[in-house]
C-alpha cells in the first residue's frame, strides 16, 4: 500500500492516531479507576454492613447478660429481704430483757427486792429478798395478773418461813 498522501496530512493522520491510542488508554485507565473505586466501596459497605450486624449482636448480648445480672441482683436482694423480714419477725417476737425488768420491777411489792435475774428467751427467773409471806404472796398475785407472764412457778420452799423469806421464782414470757 502506497501513501500518496502529502507529508502534511500524513502527519496529522499520525497525530490522530496518537490522540486516538492516547484517548483510548486514558478511557481505559479511567474505566480502571472507577471500577477500583467501586469495589472497594463494595467491599467497605460489606465490611460496614458485618461490623454493624456484629455490633447489634454484641449488643444483644450485653442486654441480656446484663438483664441476667440484674434478675440475679434482684433474687439475691429478695432472698435478703425475706432474712431480714425473718429476723425482724424473730426479734419482734423475741421478749426485750429491759422491758421485762421493767415489768417485774412495778409489780414487785414494797419492801421486796430482787437479788438476781436470769432471762433466756422465753424463760426467766429470778431470786430475791421478802420481808413478809403476804408481800411474796402479792407478788405471786401481779405476776399471775401480767398477761404477758404464763407458767409462774414459786417453789414450796418459798412459802415455809414467815418472815425474811429468800424465794425463787421462774415463769416464761408470752411470745408476742
Amino acid at each position: 500500500m502506497i501513501n500518496l498522501l502529502p507529508p502534511q496530512q500524513k502527519i496529522e493522520i499520525l497525530g490522530d492516531r496518537k490522540y486516538g491510542v492516547f484517548l483510548i488508554i486514558g478511557i481505559l485507565f479511567l474505566v480502571f479507576w472507577v471500577s477500583f473505586s467501586l469495589l472497594l466501596l463494595s467491599i467497605e459497605i460489606r465490611i460496614s454492613s458485618q461490623a454493624s450486624s456484629q455490633r447489634i449482636i454484641a449488643d444483644s448480648e450485653e442486654e441480656k447478660l446484663l438483664t441476667e445480672e440484674i434478675n440475679s441482683t434482684i433474687k439475691e436482694i429478695e432472698l435478703i429481704n425475706q432474712d431480714i423480714t425473718g429476723l425482724k419477725s424473730f426479734y419482734a417476737r423475741q421478749a426485750s430483757p429491759t422491758a421485762l425488768l421493767e415489768k417485774v420491777s412495778r409489780i414487785l411489792p414494797s419492801g421486796v427486792y430482787l437479788a438476781s435475774f436470769s432471762f433466756t428467751s422465753p424463760a426467766v427467773s429470778f431470786i430475791g429478798y421478802s420481808p413478809t409471806r403476804d408481800l411474796l404472796y402479792e407478788l405471786k398475785k401481779n405476776l399471775e395478773a401480767e398477761p404477758a407472764f404464763e407458767n409462774i412457778n414459786f417453789p414450796a420452799s418459798n412459802w415455809v418461813k414467815q418472815k425474811d423469806i429468800n424465794f425463787s421464782v421462774s415463769f416464761r414470757v408470752k411470745p408476742q
